[in-house]
């Protein structure tokens, strides 16, 4: 999926409300800070890409309870993870 294409998805999960949003298997090597716009989103799946790290634009997701980020190239994570008091799951392993 292209770059423009993860964008349109973005934005249709923004205007429909989305609570899911599968980003996976990507190739993506950076979040798009549109996905600060998704503040109904309680699941983030990013797994499988090639992110090496993440924007502090986390922090806007307030409702999210879950993100997958495992198989991805990150060494360390941003701040904002620790502004979502509602996370549960934070899934950084290397298997599936």
């Amino acid at each position: 999926m292209s770059k423009e294409a993860v964008l349109e998805l973005i934005e249709q999960a923004r205007r429909e409300g989305w609570k899911k949003l599968d980003l996976s298997k990507q190739g993506m090597t950076e979040l798009p800070e549109e996905i600060g716009q998704l503040s109904e989103l309680k699941v983030l799946y990013l797994h499988d890409n090639r992110l090496t790290e993440l924007s502090e634009v986390l922090g806007k997701l307030k409702n999210l309870r879950a993100i997958y980020l495992h198989k991805n190239r990150l060494s360390s994570l941003p701040e904002a993870i620790g502004q979502l008091n509602k996370l549960q799951v934070l899934y950084l392993g290397n298997r599936p």
